[in-house]
């Protein structure tokens, strides 16, 4: 694909960053933000085109408010999970209540403070210490940075797709207009459609994983309700995480159009048909040039990878360069494998309502998803090529972690992929897939890992670079300051309780599991 397919927001405008992108309100997050490798504002810049950045600031804003009261416990020891005891500054602790007359009043859940809100230091009398070395990814604080980094990457790389499509899917409509060569604009609209029935699938449930795990890695606080009050302009009841909601309004998005397995169906019915007539040159070379590849499937197919093509020291543009690859040769193998065993199954006398749904289970289904993959993996890379220079290394890694994780999940295939004598036109059978030195795994995961470290210091800001306002996002725990507020928040729980004292602490050490 030419690297001119890309979205390019607009970047080389020459625009006052500081005033086209104002400074994010001040709180914990700014050591964060300092410590980026990266302008985040030139990122963003980089990613929306200067009128939609200037037009955010002015969307309303609201702030509820909400009273709550504090208990206090004289608990010893405490165990929090994932990296609560680097971050949290209140905890929940279960104990037995006992008032100043000796009377024990049962089991009781306290809200116990640890740290200062604004300084994030520990109150005097608290001692957090780590637990010793766990299981699994030991350096890596319970798996925060492998479970939520791999997020970020692909919401960039479904940025970059979804507005290099709509570039696409506008030069489409244009010509539609005014067709000058009607075989084109068919071909056009055959893969304007085939790649839109798999990407929306990829993009629902993307979202769907995504607003569940940030769910699960906020604990108790993910699920907080709350009904709105303060202001007396919202009546709704609200999630005070704003997850909840997120969840929510983006489930419409998996039954849009259609269910997403049957869209799927949708491009596989055309990859298929795409795979047939390959011989014909014209007939792989499509207006977006999505599935060039397959010209050249015979070549792909016979070239297995008998030594890792990655190793511990590879660069991220080869990390790229291999994921690419891998998915490329999981279409060929897919088409292969589901076309023969369409013609099997219809040889056998089963109808084609049956047929069609036998095949996909495991061949046409996951045939549509590694098209799609592939696609945004590849115009993702193209977009991290335009970039302007300082915002190219953390691109690449991004670029390289999804490239990874997706590899990742299609390991099955890749490694045991049998091609058979009759189903290969060049008749040089294999006996394997793709991946014949399974270091290729490991190596794969160690890179995985690596490179979620290495992005740990510019996460913050890659998020600063695509969040929405504060008001979209209607989160108490979600704000750019990075101070959670209302019913989360400390500050708020000492709020306008001065006649509340602060809770007396006993020495108490808190631990992390």
């Amino acid at each position: 694909m030419a690297a001119s397919s890309t979205y390019v927001a607009g970047h080389s405008e020459g625009t006052d960053l500081d005033k086209l992108v104002p400074d994010l309100p001040s709180g914990p997050l700014d050591k964060y933000r300092a410590g980026a490798s990266f302008n985040w504002k030139e990122m963003k810049a980089y990613i929306d085109p200067p009128h939609i950045i200037a037009f955010k600031p002015y969307l309303p804003q609201t702030a509820p408010n909400n009273q709550h009261f504090l208990t206090q416990t004289t608990s010893n020891h405490l165990h929090f999970a994932f990296s609560t005891a680097k971050t949290a500054s209140h905890g929940l602790v279960f104990a037995q209540l006992y008032t100043p007359d000796g009377v024990c009043h049962g089991l009781h859940c306290f809200i116990v403070p640890l740290r200062d809100p604004h300084t994030l230091q520990t109150y005097p009398g608290i001692t957090i210490v780590d637990m010793g070395h766990k299981i699994g990814l030991n350096g890596i604080d319970n798996g925060w940075q492998w479970r939520l980094f791999p997020y970020i990457a692909a919401t960039y790389a479904m940025d970059t797709f979804a507005k290099t499509f709509a570039k696409h899917f506008f030069e489409f409509r244009m010509e539609s207009l005014q067709p000058e060569d009607k075989d084109r604009l068919a071909l056009f609209g055959q893969e304007v459609h085939g790649l839109s029935s798999a990407g929306k699938p990829l993009s629902g449930w993307l979202a769907r994983d995504c607003i569940q795990e940030c769910r699960e890695a906020c604990g108790g606080h993910g699920y907080l309700k709350y009904k709105c009050s303060g202001d007396g302009m919202c009546s709704v009841v609200c999630t005070g995480s704003g997850l909840g909601m997120l969840r929510d309004d983006n489930d419409a998005n998996c039954t849009y159009e259609g269910d997403n397995n049957i869209l799927l169906q949708q491009t596989s019915n055309w990859l298929l048909g795409v795979w047939a007539n390959r011989a014909d040159a014209a007939t792989c070379l499509f207006p977006m040039h999505t599935t060039d590849y397959l010209q050249h499937a015979d070549h792909l197919l016979s070239h297995p990878w008998t030594t890792s093509p990655i190793t511990p020291h590879s660069t991220n543009k080869e990390l790229v360069s291999v994921c690419r690859q891998a998915l490329q040769w999981l279409v060929c193998w897919l088409c292969l494998r589901t076309s023969a065993e369409l013609d099997a199954r219809t040889a056998s006398g089963q109808d084609q309502f049956t047929v069609r749904n036998n095949i996909q289970v495991y061949l046409a289904h996951t045939l549509s998803l590694a098209y799609v993959k592939q696609v945004v993996l590849t115009w993702f890379e193209e977009w991290a090529q335009e970039a302007p220079a300082s915002l190219q290394p953390v691109l690449y890694r991004l670029c390289a972690l999804y490239g990874l994780t997706q590899m990742e999940k299609h390991m099955v295939p890749l490694v045991e992929g049998t091609i058979l004598d009759s189903l290969f036109t060049t008749n040089k059978p294999t006996t394997g897939g793709l991946v014949v030195d399974r270091s290729l795994i490991t190596t794969a995961q160690q890179h995985i890992r690596q490179l979620c470290g290495e992005l740990l210091p510019d996460a913050v800001a890659l998020v600063d670079s695509l969040a929405p306002p504060d008001f979209f996002l209607h989160s108490v725990l979600g704000n750019a300051d990075g101070k959670s507020h209302s019913m989360s928040s400390p500050h708020s729980m000492f709020k306008n309780h001065s006649h509340s004292p602060q809770p007396h602490i006993t020495h108490r050490t808190v631990t992390t599991i």
